[in-house]
């Protein structure tokens, strides 16, 4: 089956309570795992945080069971199930969601994490905990995801929008962007008489190391194995080139540039988005949002 939502964990996990011993939210991940037959694949998933996916949700459970009174923390990084959790237990509840969490224990309503109305902060931003397929960093990590794809888009959108010229400058200002030569020893070769070479990269000061540059605006067909082969024809005694294009590269494009012993790297329309925005042209950051967690060493040093 799926990983399953840190809220189908919730109930499994607070029967793993019921032995009254004080555990670690390590001790789950193992058991939860097995309890929903994970595949080894699905165990190793990750998410942002570098966490497993199965270990993200766990904790995640176990952070609604706290808020909702049915275990408790006695030191810090432990948990057990509390004189609430041993009750629910022995109506031999088969099921354990949000809403039925909402009608046993009313005073949940009472707490900013269940009503988000309850914050002061008018800057607050309200987190949808009824959101029964993912974790709030989960859910916040999608919403990230589908701004930047976003913003992808509207990058595409305006390079198929500019002049070959303008082309041709934006290739060289991203690579400088990206390390390879600066303004001053970097250029774009004249428009009407390129002979195949629209940009050369010094990568040194002195000009020992060329890397030349090929910048194709095509806005329906892919660069083939013609385009390729002029290229590198046009780059002579020089070994290294970077072809860069608004479309895509055909199978035999593909296919040539792997037998040739110059270093040609191949730069597609989505590869030339995703360096765009990596390296911050054509966007300029926005806005910043502080992600902040619970520095348990402050609180540690305080008991010191």
């Amino acid at each position: 089956m799926s990983i399953p939502t840190h809220l189908q964990i919730m109930l499994p996990l607070l029967k793993l309570y019921s032995d009254n011993n004080i555990h670690h939210r390590t001790d789950f991940i193992d058991k939860i795992s097995d309890h929903f037959n994970l595949t080894d694949d699905e165990r190793k998933q990750k998410v942002n945080s570098g966490w497993t996916r199965i270990s993200d949700r766990v904790d995640w459970a176990i952070t609604f069971l706290k808020s909702a009174k049915l275990v408790e923390s006695p030191k810090r990084g432990y948990t057990k199930i509390t004189r609430r959790g041993k009750e629910l237990l022995k109506t031999g509840v088969e099921s354990l969601d949000l809403n039925k969490i909402k009608e046993l224990y009313p005073d949940v309503m009472e707490t900013a994490f269940w009503n988000p109305e309850l914050r002061t902060s008018t800057n607050a931003t309200a987190t949808n905990i009824n959101n029964e397929n993912y974790t709030p960093d989960e859910h916040l990590a999608q919403i990230v995801e589908q701004k930047k794809l976003t913003i992808y888009a509207e990058i595409e959108d305006q390079i198929k929008r500019i002049s070959p010229k303008a082309f041709e400058k934006l290739v060289v200002k991203l690579l400088i962007a990206m390390g390879y030569g600066t303004e001053e020893f970097s250029q774009v070769t004249q428009y009407s008489n390129d002979g195949g070479i629209d940009g050369i990269i010094q990568a040194d000061k002195l000009g020992f190391r060329k890397i030349y540059v090929q910048a194709k605006r095509y806005l329906s067909n892919n660069v083939g194995r013609t385009e390729l082969q002029n290229f590198v024809g046009a780059m002579g005694k020089v070994h290294e080139g970077i072809f860069i294009t608004t479309s895509k590269f055909n199978s035999n494009a593909l296919e040539y540039i792997r037998d040739i012993s110059q270093k040609v790297i191949l730069i597609d329309i989505n590869k030339l988005v995703e360096l765009m925005h990596e390296y911050n042209q054509g966007v300029s950051v926005r806005d910043n949002i502080e992600i902040k967690g619970i520095d348990g060493d402050y609180f540690d040093e305080l008991e010191s």
